[in-house]
């Protein structure tokens, strides 16, 4: 049983997908059938975290880099990790184009942190 806690159970017209099915007597048969919205939404998903973990480890991660026992230290990277795929994505998405490489928004954000023009008051 599926149970959807945000859309419908309608199936998805353009999410069609197909299984065989071997049956006790060896012979084999092709089912097909669409995908109910929520496990649609799930699998065309998926794979954003995975894309984002990607970005952040590629090609040179900062928790590797600095190699830090002190577990603050450690959620810091991640979290500096993460933000930075995240806002290399937005960029992306908002001019509609393909992400720069990682470590090309690496050393552009690296730079404007440097040379920019906050003095200590903000």
């Amino acid at each position: 049983k599926i149970m959807s806690c945000h859309g419908v159970l309608t199936d998805v017209d353009d999410h069609a997908t197909c299984r065989e099915v071997v049956s006790e007597d060896g012979t084999r048969r092709t089912i097909n059938f669409k995908y109910p919205k929520p496990i649609s939404r799930h699998n065309r998903a998926k794979h954003w975290v995975d894309d984002t973990n990607n970005l952040r480890h590629d090609p040179i991660a900062l928790s590797a880099v600095w190699r830090t026992k002190w577990w603050p230290n450690r959620q810091f990277t991640f979290i500096l990790e993460v933000a930075e795929a995240n806002a290399a994505n937005a960029r992306a998405r908002g001019q509609k184009k393909i992400a720069n490489p990682q470590m090309q928004f690496h050393w552009k954000l690296a730079n404007l942190m440097l040379n920019n023009n906050f003095d200590s008051d903000g």
